[in-house]
């Protein structure tokens, strides 16, 4: 009230500041000191985040666009290729009120970025990020430069003169968006960084059936259940590529569930802060059965 900044002790704690809620967590480390980390994982349900704000004031819930919007972000560090340091994953699934509601996921970039079908390219002194669109980018634009890098609804934005940062190097995003039509669609990007003077070509492979969508790239599977509840269920699902491989899959609930795949089964474990499995198997086709 009055401009006095919101403490940490009710932010998010009731209706007027609650942007949403962390559906699940879940990380591993390489060696038993805990120095170096394998994975980070995180989902949330951000819907709260849509808000319609009348003249009473925000009210949770009350959004006239959306339903549902969540998303689950997989980082992995144990990639397995020296040339390239991090794996990092974004699954959103949105549900909109209308079909004919847009869908646009943000890539915010520092220098221009460079578009090739469904990868963009991004170079920033010595480092490279590249982002391979798997699912939902039916359009992939950049907007940005000078007079357009806080371009937003066809109108720039100035930033407020008492900003943290004047820094005004330009450039701006690159928006992915499914095309309009549904009113739910999933939005997977797969992205890896490098050094900038390096060219590995990592492609992303999708993974999709009628309940999971996600990627293989290098030795790692990423795969993520598109419904927000926790699946109960067995599924089975088929991941491109060949020997061992790493999965990372979200969105199951807490327990032990039976992976099966090739000749090899094993039980692997879900928390009930993680609602996440982490196991190796053959590449090819993998069945998970809850026990």
């Amino acid at each position: 009230i009055g401009g006095d900044e919101m403490s940490n002790n009710n932010y998010n704690a009731d209706d007027y500041t609650k942007t949403g809620d962390v559906i699940g967590v879940s990380y591993g480390y390489l060696d038993e000191a805990m120095t170096k980390p394998a994975y980070a994982y995180i989902a949330g349900d951000i819907t709260p985040s849509y808000y319609d704000e009348g003249n009473s004031g925000r009210t949770t819930g009350s959004s006239a666009y959306v339903s549902e919007v969540s998303r689950r972000m997989l980082a992995v560090y144990d990639t397995g290729n020296p040339e390239v340091p991090l794996y990092f994953f974004v699954f959103d699934n949105v549900t909109a009120k209308k079909e004919t509601y847009k869908k646009t996921f943000l890539l915010h970039t520092r220098t221009e970025p460079t578009i090739s079908g469904n990868t963009v390219y991004e170079v920033n002194g010595e480092g490279k990020l590249v982002l391979q669109n798997v699912f939902g980018g039916d359009e992939i634009k950049a907007i940005g430069g000078a007079g357009k890098n806080y371009y937003v609804n066809n109108t720039q934005q100035t930033p407020e003169k008492n900003a943290t940062s004047q820094d005004d190097g330009y450039w701006g995003r690159v928006e992915i968006s499914p095309a309009t039509g549904k009113k739910t669609d999933q939005i997977l990007n797969a992205i890896y960084v490098c050094d900038a003077d390096r060219a590995p070509v990592l492609v992303a492979s999708p993974i999709e059936t009628a309940d999971v969508k996600g990627a293989v790239m290098g030795k790692v599977a990423a795969v993520f259940v598109t419904k927000i509840d926790p699946r109960t269920t067995g599924f089975t699902f088929e991941a491109t590529g060949s020997g061992e491989m790493t999965y990372y899959v979200s969105g199951v609930k807490a327990g032990d569930w039976t992976v099966t795949a090739g000749s090899e089964t094993k039980t692997v474990t879900a928390t009930t802060e993680g609602k996440f499995l982490v196991f190796t198997a053959p590449a090819g086709t993998v069945t998970l059965t809850p026990q």
